[in-house]
């Protein structure tokens, strides 16, 4: 993903459904912000207790979901979603998506693998100019 996307520490990241931040956390040291939206408290207070426990700074944590796209978050070089899709109204987010995400961006649909060890399985969708779907 860091490579596909061309994460380099600039661009920002969104995290739909981000939980504890499993996926928000590691990938925030390879953007300049990341936001990490989920509609549980519980879910956002502990991501945010991981990201201090390691000294990440860098992400704006959102009580939301889906329903509430595009919501004013802005342009995202990279939107990332876990479990989280198989609970969406699929079709009215990713045409949301479509206006967030930057030309060569995407989205990126990961399963319950580990992101320190292959293989993960990923679902790529790239923007281009015109809209996803």
């Amino acid at each position: 993903m860091i490579r596909r996307f061309g994460l380099d520490g600039s661009g920002r990241l969104l995290d739909l459904g981000c939980g504890t931040g499993q996926l928000t956390i590691p990938l925030a040291g390879h953007v300049a912000e990341a936001v990490g939206v989920d509609s549980e408290p519980d879910m956002l207070a502990e991501a945010a207790r991981q990201a201090l426990e390691g000294e990440v700074g860098n992400v704006t944590w959102v009580r939301g979901g889906s329903a509430d796209l595009p919501g004013g978050l802005g342009r995202f070089r990279l939107v990332t979603m876990r479990r989280s899709f198989h609970w969406i109204d699929r079709e009215r987010v990713l045409a949301a998506l479509a206006g967030m995400v930057e030309d060569g961006g995407g989205v990126v649909i990961a399963n319950d693998g580990c992101l320190a060890r292959p293989p993960v399985r990923l679902e790529v969708l790239t923007a281009r100019k015109s809209p996803l779907g």
